[in-house]
């Protein structure tokens, strides 16, 4: 059957449904503004966290709402860093990065979402350090879970990225969309959304459960 083709596959369990990330965003709204931007952003654009902890101020248009993003490679990949792409920010997310930026201060040098260098922390008082950090950002996440009262199997930061990239993957079936959406190496990942978009479509109508 030609909807189960191929080698990849998605878990079901690791995927979020839409009124699960809107419980999350909530849940990181009342807890800090800092948290719900990140999570709100790192969905809206399908990021890895790496992209997002790693955006500055000068890379956002805020009159066009636009973000340049570098796609990030692995460690395993021996090839040269990707050109930036200029990827689309809903309106209501570059609001909250824009009022973000403005309440903190922030430049144009500056990281939209700043860690505290090691010394400030001994110190126990605020200062500009670097980024926030990688695990800084999973526990960010991890407590709007928990908030939320959300039993899901999967609870990395990444399930974000999952969720939003199945949700193109519904409105548009398109595979290619999904690949460039998410800035996918292959465009068999990309299918694997569209896929997996489609067995759940099938499973319903039939009247089965995932």
């Amino acid at each position: 059957m030609a909807l189960f083709e191929g080698n990849w596959t998605l878990n079901a369990r690791r995927t979020l449904s839409v009124v699960e990330v809107r419980r999350i965003l909530r849940n990181a709204q009342s807890r800090s503004a800092r948290d719900y931007v990140l999570l709100a952003l790192t969905f809206n654009l399908a990021a890895l966290v790496s992209e997002v902890i790693h955006l500055k101020v000068r890379e956002f248009d805020f009159e066009g709402h636009l973000v340049q993003i570098v796609p990030l490679r692995k460690a395993t990949q021996k090839r040269a860093l990707p050109a930036p792409v200029v990827y689309p920010v809903m309106k209501d997310v570059s609001l909250l990065v824009r009022n973000w930026i403005r309440a903190n201060a922030l430049r144009k040098s500056d990281w939209i979402f700043q860690g505290r260098a090691r010394s400030c922390r001994l110190l126990k008082y605020p200062c500009s350090g670097g980024h926030l950090t990688r695990r800084q950002a999973q526990r960010i996440f991890d407590i709007a879970i928990r908030r939320a009262h959300l039993k899901v199997k999967s609870r990395g930061i990444h399930a974000l990225r999952h969720a939003r990239l199945t949700q193109i993957a519904q409105r548009s079936r398109d595979p290619w969309l999904v690949r460039d959406a998410g800035r996918l190496r292959s465009v068999a990942h990309g299918i694997a959304y569209v896929q997996f978009v489609k067995m759940n479509q099938y499973l319903r109508d039939i009247g089965g459960k995932l």
